[in-house]
């Protein structure tokens, strides 16, 4: 009897301290598709994984690795309404359709304390929407996911002066990739020609 698979696609997984999200786990449905879309005089095998080992696009880098399933911890695996779903130990078994979900979150906070299985009901994000979420229209019950978002923000100086800057002014945050937060120091460059503030 084969070992019973741990990791899939999507999976979210730790391993040092590190958190990535599979891109291929073994006997994944696009591992087969992409040996069928191939058209090449390379040897078909050329791009496999080895047995027992996934593709994992870690957070803080570009490019997918390959990784060993045993050293990887799985910390989430995302399921949504409506998804088919089967026995992880049983693939080929009997089906069914995830009808509700309840969700807990391990939380970090600024002064490095960690809050383990945490309720989602009691957390709110600090932005309403935000690039690849999943929002739900309240009028027309249609499901989609965010693009882009554009912010408008609020910036107070040390000498008690304020301002708002609208999307487009603000070219550059110090804090690259992360979005503007209610109390966050930061540094702004304006588009040449505007006037700016150090």
């Amino acid at each position: 009897m084969p070992p019973q698979q741990k990791i899939f696609t999507d999976d979210l997984v730790m391993k040092d301290g590190q958190i990535g999200l599979v891109e291929r786990a073994p006997n994944s449905s696009d591992e087969e598709d992409e040996d069928d879309d191939i058209i090449s005089d390379e040897a078909p095998n050329a791009d496999k994984l080895p047995a027992g080992a996934a593709k994992v696009h870690w957070a803080k880098t570009d490019e997918p690795a390959t990784e060993f399933i045993d050293e990887l911890r799985l910390t989430d695996r995302v399921f949504l309404l409506g998804d088919i779903v089967s026995r992880s130990d049983a693939q080929l078994g009997q089906t069914g359709v995830v009808v509700g979900m309840r969700m807990y979150c391990d939380v970090r906070c600024n002064d490095g304390m960690d809050l383990p299985r945490v309720p989602t009901e009691l957390l709110q994000p600090l932005t309403s929407c935000r690039p690849g979420a999943l929002v739900l229209h309240t009028q027309f019950r249609w499901l989609g996911r965010v693009d882009e978002v554009y912010d408008n923000v609020n910036l107070s100086f040390d000498d008690g002066a304020s301002c708002k800057v609208r999307h487009g002014i603000l070219v550059a945050w110090r804090r690259a990739r992360q979005p503007a937060r209610p109390c966050r120091r930061t540094f702004a460059c304006l588009q040449p020609g505007a006037v700016s503030r150090p």
